[in-house]
Parts: structure tokens; C-alpha cells; sequence
């Protein structure tokens, strides 16, 4: 069908232009953007005008297409075709439109026609028509390849005034429109979803509103805005330049955009050769000390040897000097001497009068020739030996070096050839080259330039803070009990994810943090171990996850089948692995205060989970449903002889599943306990250090029960300070006995709260559910506790062991390598 040749149909009803639709937050579904129009600027969209209608020719029968809002969604376009007393209904596009009522007058015919072609969007004549009227043409960018930005206006002030933007994007997991605008020196975001504006959010910069919507850290405001693209900023460049004047001053010479702008005024089609050299002459009077030039030697450097400057050339440079701001301030006429001389200072006056005093002293010789390359250069032959004579006794009796001979050399060394100054000077071309070079950066004969003073400063104390409170979220890494690093003195920190996927949710909590060097280098050969076996940190992990998988790859590559059924299935246990361990955990929702709520996909949705949702899902996640769909394959390859075994297997993955489930949602629970925190509050955290005796860092949980040793119990007290630092204490209590009941637990509290000053007025309380803690003894024992010290239990959240409890982790291994050294 690509290849078919399709005559458009012909215009019945141009239709109009409305500003709300094809200038507003649904634009991009009133404008046909072709595949090339976001890499040619010169290809502009086509907008679908409301109430175009085409008169359409098909197989001998007569059809009429017209575009209308469409009746479940105003928002958007609909069409509708309409012939032999048949019609579409309103579709969502033209070719839909076409097809179905063309299969309603011919039957179910399998022809096929592309709407877009029909209507005439492909002929150049119909688009000529469609386009007429249209002020300003949207356009598409490209942010990293990921977010496609359409500009739905520029700005036409320096402000940035009337600059408008939009993409899609999620918001709340639902997909959004993100409207963009800058108005009235404000930059404001609208988040629209179902046509209707659901969020808005307003700052003084792109990057401070952005920071207000909590999406897309990682980007940097202004480029979510499209302003710093380059195709905007040369738009935004061609407007201006339609306001610049045609006259400027010596402050606006380091300006380039107002001196290419005078450039091509004045000079662009009278110089010719490198477009860039003209710029070296306002660059070298500019920074030269004198503000007097002689025009014609000044601008030779322009041109090439045999050039000679003519008449129109040389009133090209007046006219650009005259409207710079520069003035003639030659003080005789052009039949007694052909140089002219040219003044930049803001008042000229004692320019002028330093002229006139040279010439009327005789001191200017008005007889040669301003151009240094002159024919008649050989009368004056005897007074250049004296200079070149005199040059070089100074050069060979400098006493300062190589840098002082190249420092004398290079006030001529710019005005005379490589041959000149080695035939002269009886010097080497290197000698030449590295005076020519002192000139560039330095200037003729003028003082070195002290290099920069570059002071390296430290990391500072507050991004520091940030990368260890990032480590410490239980969501990023496993803390071994046990092993510590030998330089550090400090616990091995398993990383969850590789190193720049951590390096990436850093950037979006901290937008403001360290860079990815300096955070990629303290990963580097520290305590930061990855793709290390972590069987050992979580028995349930290991003997519900890591060994069923590794028990179902060996399975799979000792059974005899087609290595590439056999590497297919291995590959879908690996992937379905690292889904379970890596992103299953990110893709659940818990809020900032510990709650979650309901999700649309029903694998998400913790509510579901609980048996607490109530409403309905209408989605599933496709890397999730491979948890069943990889044992239904690995049941037909296998055979039913392994399903007893397969079976067991998956019973195994469904209960690490939930621990998944259970980890995320009440790690959530610790950083959601700290944000409710105020001055008279505090929580605290409670944990049990297995048995002080040496262990492995490998060892499982399991083994260590049963061992004779001490008993540590740690408390750690979080209390905030003027309602912002956060203190945390932690209180150790030894027993020589290995019990670990309800008595010894409340006597530690009773310890703590004993000496804590000041008292808080209510507490939290975080802990595992081991039988130490969850005990009706206990329990009884904390109904009185708002009686004897006057504090209010206002909850005890139980977790699994080993989950949301790093700090207690990193204490207790702390507390062991000391114990160890000792």
C-alpha cells in the first residue's frame, strides 16, 4: 500500500483555527506531525482545522470526510465520513473513518486507505492552503531522547514573556498532560488529566516550580521547559533579531549576537574569505591600550597579501566603525595623505587632539603609505637597518631567557614573515613561533598573564550527610551484622542495585547533592560490596528465593533439550529473579506518611494484598505475570514427572514474594515514623544483638541459635531539636545470661526512660516480632507506662527480622569489631 499512488481528495471547508484546541494543552492532537518534522525545521505540522471538510472519490462512489471535536472527548479531534446514504460515526482518526464506511457501502472489502493522504496532508498544494493564516507553526524537541516537548509559543521578550510548552507524562501513575508557561515574569506548571486541570504549581524559575512537583529531578528545570534547546534558542534568536537596532555602543562589543548582527548589516556581503576574522579586528582594538587605529593597516589582517582594499570594502568598514560607535578623527583630507584614522573612546576629543598635534608638528608621515607591505618601502631601506640593528642588540642582551626574548620578539613578531625576522634576527622559526604565541596570549610585548589560583575545596559537611543518609534507607542496601571493613572500621553495605541505577536515584532525591564523580569514587574499593552472595543476611531470602532459583537453573542445564529452548528458559529465570529481588519492591506504593492506596494494577496494589480494596483493577503487570507463566513452560518442557517438584518450587518463590511484599511496605514504616516526629516526641528503635561471639559473614541466621554468649540489648532514642536537627542517642544494656525474655526488655525501657532528658511526652516504638517484644507480658507491662513516667505509647510497629532497623545493625557491628580489637 506504501507504494500506491493516492489522489487527494478536493477542499470542500478549509475550517478554522481555535485557539483553545490547536494553541492549548491538547495541541498535539490538532496538529499532524510528520516523521521529519522535529529533525527539519523547515517542515511545519499541519494543523487539523475544526470543520475541514474533503470531498473523497473512491471506487466510482462519493465521499465527504469532515473533522469534528469528538463526542467522548472534546478535547480532541474526531472524524467522520459520510457517503451513499452510509456514515463512519466519529472515530479517532481519518483512516478509521474512510475504511468503515467504505466497508459499509462495498462489504467486507480488504482495501485500505491512508487518511492522512486523502485529506491532503502529503501535497504540497493542499498544505499551502490548510497553512494560510497560520501565525505561528509548534514544533517538537527531543529531551535525551526520552521526552518529546512540544512548543506551543516563544518568547518575544528577554524576559522570557509568552513562552509556552507542553509533553506528556505521569502523574499520580495516571498519564498526564504537563502544561508549561511563563507568564508575567512567573513559570507555572498545570497538570491536566481528562481534560481538566487536576494541579498547578507556580515559582520564580523553571527549576524552583519543577522542584515543587517532586517529578523529574534528575532533569534540570529549564530543559524541561524547552528553553534551553537549541533549535528554541535559535528561534528565540531569529525573533529578536528582528528588534535589534542598526546602531550599538563599545559596551555592547563583547556582544556577540549584537555584533553578528551588525556584521551582517554592514560588512557580510563586502568581506571576503573566514566570516570569523572580521570579528578579530573589534576584538584586538578592543583590548589594546590605545584607542587610536589607522583603518586601513589595522584591517589588513582580514584579507590575504595580494587583496587590495577597494573603494566599496573600504566604505563597508566605515559605515559598521560609524555605527559601533566609533569616529574619524583624521585631521587632513585624502588628497594630501591616504591613511585615516579611527577613534573608540566614548568622548574622541583628546584623540582628535593628539592627531592634530602629531600632524601639525610634522611628526605623521603623510607621504607613505599606510599599508605596512608597500612597494615604495625600499626608499626608506637605510632607516630599517638601523631598526633591525638595533632590535637585535636588545634581543641578544636580554637577560631574562628564552620568556624575555619571546616577550621583545613578539611586538613584531605578528607584522613581519617567518623569513623576515630568521634573516634579520638570525633566529630560529621555533624562536618565531613561540613569540607569535606569547603575542596571542599575552599581547605585543606585554606583561605574562598570571595563571589562575585553583583552590580545591572539600566536599561540603551537608552533602556529605546526604550520601550517608542515603546508604543508611534499608531500600538501597543490605548492612551485614557481622563483617567490617578493614579501612573504614565501619559494617559492609550490600549494594541492592548496580551502581548507576543507585547513581540515579540519588540525583533525583538530591538534585543538589555531590556530583556522579564523587559519588562513584567513595563506591570505589570502600565498604560498598556488589554481586556478593547475600544468602547469608536473610533466611528467608536464601532458602526461599536464591536457592530455589539456583536449584531451577541447574535443573534446566542438566535436562537434555535444544540448547536454545534451554538457554531461552534459563534467561526467564534470570530475569524473573532480578525482577523479584530489584524492581518488584520499587513498583509498590507507599506513601510518605507509612499509608498506601489503591493501584490499578492489581500485582501493585497493596491494598489487594492485605484484603483491604474494595475497587476494581484493570491491569496486570506483564514482568510480574512471568512468575506463572515461566513454570506453566517450564511444565510442558520438563514433563509432568517434575511437577510435584515444580510445584514445591513455586510454593517456595509465592512465600518469598510476600516477604518482598511485607519488606517494602514496612520499611516504610521507619522513615514514615521520622517525618511524624515533633519536639515532644521521639522514637525509638529496639533490637537484640545475637550472642557477642565471633561469626562469619556468611553464616545464616539460622545456624547462630543456640550459642552460649552475652546478651545485648541496644535502644536508639530519635528526637528532633527545634523541629529540625535530628539527635540520636543509643543506650546499651549487657546481661551475663543468654535470655532474652520480657523482663529483661522492660527493665532496658525502664533504664532508658530513666535517664532521658528531656522526657518525651510520646513515643514509637519499632522492633522485631520476636518473642522477646510480642508477649502479652510485655504488653501488660506498657498499659502503665503513661502512670509511672508520664509517656504516651502512641504505637509498636513489628517487623521481620533484619528489616528497617540498619542504624541498630551498624551500632551492634560497631560494637563488635571494638569488642574484638579489645
Amino acid at each position: 500500500m506504501s507504494n500506491k499512488h493516492y489522489t487527494p481528495g478536493n477542499i470542500i471547508t478549509i475550517g478554522n483555527l481555535i485557539s483553545e484546541l490547536h494553541y492549548g494543552p491538547f495541541l498535539r492532537d490538532w496538529w499532524y506531525f510528520s516523521e521529519s518534522e522535529s529533525e527539519n525545521s523547515n517542515i511545519y505540522p499541519i494543523p487539523l482545522r475544526l470543520g475541514f471538510q474533503v470531498s473523497l472519490k473512491l471506487n466510482q462512489k462519493v465521499f465527504t470526510v469532515k473533522i469534528i471535536r469528538s463526542i467522548q472527548n472534546p478535547n480532541i479531534p474526531g472524524f467522520i465520513c459520510e457517503g451513499e446514504g452510509v456514515d463512519s460515526g466519529v472515530l479517532s482518526s481519518s483512516s478509521n473513518a474512510i475504511n468503515t464506511a467504505y466497508k459499509k457501502v462495498f462489504g467486507q472489502s480488504k482495501t485500505k486507505y491512508p487518511g492522512a493522504t486523502l485529506l491532503g496532508f502529503h501535497d504540497s498544494h493542499v498544505i499551502q492552503q490548510i497553512l494560510d493564516g497560520v501565525g505561528f507553526h509548534p514544533f517538537t524537541i527531543c529531551l535525551h531522547n526520552s521526552i518529546r516537548i512540544f512548543i506551543v509559543s516563544i518568547l518575544d521578550k528577554n524576559n522570557g514573556e509568552g513562552f509556552v510548552s507542553c509533553f506528556m507524562y505521569k502523574y499520580k501513575q495516571k498519564q498526564s498532560v504537563i502544561w508549561q508557561k511563563i507568564v508575567k515574569g512567573l513559570y507555572s506548571i498545570s497538570i491536566f488529566q481528562n481534560g481538566k486541570i487536576i494541579k498547578q504549581f507556580q515559582d520564580t524559575s523553571a527549576s524552583l516550580v519543577w522542584k515543587q512537583t517532586q517529578l523529574l529531578q534528575n532533569y534540570n528545570g529549564d530543559d524541561l521547559f524547552g528553553i534551553n534547546n537549541p533549535i528554541v534558542q535559535f528561534k528565540i534568536k531569529e525573533l529578536r533579531e528582528k528588534f535589534l537596532s542598526e546602531t550599538c555602543n563599545l559596551d555592547d562589543w563583547n556582544n556577540e549576537r549584537i555584533m553578528r548582527h551588525m556584521f551582517k548589516l554592514y560588512l557580510k556581503k563586502h568581506i571576503p574569505g573566514d566570516e570569523e576574522l572580521w570579528y578579530r579586528v573589534f576584538n584586538r582594538w578592543y583590548n589594546q591600550k590605545s584607542t587610536i587605529i589607522e583603518i586601513k593597516s589595522f584591517i589588513h589582517e582580514v584579507y590575504n597579501d595580494n587583496h587590495e582594499i577597494g573603494t566599496r570594502e573600504l566604505r563597508a568598514w566605515r559605515a559598521i566603525f560609524g555605527a559601533v560607535g566609533c569616529k574619524n578623527i583624521t585631521p587632513f583630507k585624502g588628497d594630501i595623505s591616504t591613511m585615516e584614522f579611527w577613534s573608540r573612546a566614548k568622548d574622541s576629543k583628546s584623540d582628535e587632539e593628539i592627531i592634530f598635534n602629531l600632524y601639525s608638528n610634522g611628526f605623521l608621515n603623510t607621504k607613505l603609505n599606510s599599508t605596512i607591505r608597500n612597494k615604495e618601502f625600499d626608499y626608506y631601506k637605510d632607516t630599517a637597518n638601523v631598526f633591525w640593528y638595533s632590535f637585535c642588540e636588545s634581543f641578544d642582551a636580554n637577560p631574562n631567557g628564552l620568556n624575555g626574548k619571546s616577550r621583545i620578539l613578539s611586538i613584531i613578531a605578528e607584522n613581519f614573515t617567518y623569513e623576515e625576522l630568521m634573516e634579520n634576527l638570525q633566529i630560529s622559526p621555533k624562536t618565531v613561533h613561540a613569540a607569535r604565541e606569547y603575542y596571542r596570549k599575552n599581547g605585543p610585548g606585554c606583561k605574562t598573564v598570571d595563571k589562575p589560583v585553583i583552590v580545591r575545596k572539600k566536599m561540603d559537611e551537608i552533602k556529605e550527610r546526604e550520601f550517608e543518609l542515603f546508604f543508611a534507607d534499608k531500600a538501597n542496601v543490605n548492612m551485614s551484622s557481622y563483617h567490617i571493613d578493614k579501612k573504614t572500621q565501619l559494617p559492609v553495605l550490600y549494594l541492592k542495585d548496580q551502581k548507576s541505577a543507585l547513581w540515579e536515584k540519588f540525583s533525583v532525591t538530591y538534585p543538589d547533592g555531590m556530583k556522579r564523580t564523587s559519588f562513584m569514587a567513595r563506591l570505589q574499593n570502600g565498604r560498598f560490596k556488589y554481586r556478593d552472595d547475600l544468602g547469608g543476611l536473610c533466611q528467608i531470602c536464601n532458602d526461599y528465593s536464591y536457592q530455589p532459583f539456583e536449584d531451577l537453573i541447574k535443573l534446566v542445564s542438566d535436562n537434555k533439550m535444544d540448547k536454545k529452548v534451554k538457554n531461552e528458559l534459563i534467561n526467564q529465570l534470570e530475569v524473573l529473579r532480578r525482577h523479584l529481588k530489584k524492581d518488584y519492591e520499587n513498583e509498590l506504593l507507599v506513601h510518605d506518611n507509612g499509608t498506601t492506596s489503591h493501584v490499578d494494577c492489581i500485582n501493585h496494589c497493596l491494598l489487594y494484598a492485605f484484603g483491604e480494596c474494595k475497587e476494581q483493577h484493570f491491569s496486570r503487570c506483564t514482568a510480574c505475570d512471568q512468575f506463572f507463566e515461566v513454570f506453566i513452560n517450564l511444565s510442558q518442557i520438563l514433563g509432568h514427572s517434575y511437577n510435584t517438584l515444580l510445584s514445591e518450587y513455586q510454593d517456595k518463590l509465592t512465600c518469598y514474594l510476600a516477604h518482598q511484599t511485607r519488606k517494602g511496605y514496612l520499611n516504610a514504616q521507619f522513615n514514615a515514623a521520622l517525618n511524624e516526629l515533633d519536639e515532644h516526641g521521639a522514637v525509638i528503635v529496639v533490637d537484640y544483638k545475637m550472642r557477642i561471639l565471633p561469626a562469619t559473614a556468611r553464616e545464616t541466621k539460622s545456624e547462630f541459635f543456640g550459642k552460649r554468649g552475652w546478651t545485648l540489648h541496644t535502644t536508639l532514642l530519635f528526637q528532633k531539636k527545634d523541629n529540625e536537627k535530628m539527635d540520636v542517642q543509643a543506650y546499651d544494656h549487657w546481661s551475663c545470661d543468654t535470655k532474652q525474655d520480657a523482663w529483661f526488655t522492660a527493665s532496658c525501657f525502664e533504664a532508658v526512660f530513666n535517664i532521658i532528658n528531656p522526657r518525651p511526652r510520646w513515643i514509637k516504638i519499632i522492633s522485631d516480632n520476636g518473642g522477646h517484644y510480642h508477649n502479652s507480658e510485655l504488653m501488660a507491662i506498657i498499659s502503665h507506662w503513661y502512670d509511672w513516667y508520664g509517656i504516651e505509647v502512641r504505637g509498636w510497629i513489628f517487623l521481620e527480622p533484619g528489616e528497617a532497623k540498619t542504624t541498630v545493625d551498624s551500632h551492634h557491628a560497631t560494637v563488635y569489631q571494638l569488642l574484638f580489637f579489645f
